[in-house]
């Protein structure tokens, strides 16, 4: 069943995070191959600020707040793929901490009731074998002691890859491609996703959200393509 791979999926990433962290696996810099005890070398941190300065935030209807942490540029595309198209689940952790460090963070009266990771279809999971933004979101929601809930919204229909569709297109594939499979009334929930690029997936996953009583829907994404920079 997809949620047992999920499981299994995240029970191997925290284990794989646990012997990176304990033994050292990497000692090099992620980004430049440099020596160093952490994710990345200081100037890759120092170029890290850079990138990060250079993402301006966009309103996307009907999310209230949408935020980027990053534009989806190199060197951060080698990154993304690796984690996302390579099945290296390593790198959620250290991509999790940079999104921790450089995305709005809430006063505790604001705090969401909980994270919500975009869902794959059964297919595309079956197919890619984990889900990227869930193990981004499982990561983030122990960093920032918020709830993750991963099997609130459900992919209903095996939309095609969204990958070179224009915003009209994306539109069309996600018409009615998500339910919430749990009660949502009343909560304030935060959408996890990887990239975001015409904002379309996570405009219909708020959507469907908000039509299902949810009082309020931002989301947090790793990067965004330059089409959304102003």
């Amino acid at each position: 069943m997809p949620q047992a791979s999920s499981a299994r999926a995240a029970l191997s990433n925290l284990f794989l995070n646990f012997l990176n962290n304990s033994l050292k696996i990497h000692q090099t810099c992620l980004l430049c191959g440099q020596r160093c005890p952490d994710d990345f070398c200081p100037a890759c941190e120092q170029d890290w600020q850079q990138q990060h300065r250079l993402c301006p935030q966009k309103n996307v209807v009907p999310l209230q707040q949408i935020a980027a942490a990053f534009p989806y540029q190199w060197p951060l595309t080698r990154l993304v793929q690796q984690f996302k198209y390579h099945r290296q689940l390593t790198l959620a952790a250290p991509l999790a901490r940079l999104m921790h460090r450089y995305l709005p963070h809430y006063p505790p009266e604001a705090c969401p009731d909980f994270l919500v990771p975009i869902p794959l279809h059964p297919q595309r999971f079956a197919k890619r074998g984990f889900n990227q933004s869930a193990e981004l979101a499982l990561q983030l929601g122990h960093l920032r002691q918020i709830p993750v809930s991963f099997q609130c919204l459900a992919r209903t229909i095996a939309t095609p890859s969204q990958v070179g569709l224009t915003a009209q297109q994306r539109q069309h594939n996600l018409g009615h491609a998500f339910a919430v499979r749990h009660p949502v009334a009343g909560q304030k929930i935060v959408l996890i996703d990887d990239v975001m690029t015409t904002g379309t997936t996570l405009a219909q996953a708020a959507k469907t959200l908000l039509e299902a009583g949810a009082k309020q829907v931002d989301a947090w994404v790793f990067a965004s393509t330059p089409a959304h920079f102003s």
